[in-house]
């Protein structure tokens, strides 16, 4: 029971995190979205098992899209969690 409670609980931290990014980024002026990265230490390796997990065989593939596309990325892997 405990390692499901973990893993529940991460899940829910690393969606907290996107939801908070997806906020940040409809605030964004389109020069502003321009320019925007994420931060890779604030997407570390909890985030990218996490997405693995959701996206198995695709998972690196997604997760490298939070740093190379992210205004997109960030709004479907946060809808996929959900």
């Amino acid at each position: 029971m405990y390692n499901l409670d973990y893993e529940i609980g991460s899940f829910r931290r690393e969606m907290d995190k996107l939801e908070h990014e997806a906020k940040k980024i409809e605030t964004l002026t389109e020069e502003q979205k321009s320019k925007y990265e994420l931060s890779r230490s604030k997407f570390n390796h909890l985030m990218k098992r996490q997405i693995v997990k959701v996206y198995q065989e695709i998972g690196n593939k997604m997760y490298g899209m939070l740093f190379t596309k992210p205004l997109s990325a960030v709004g479907i892997i946060l809808s996929r969690f959900k």
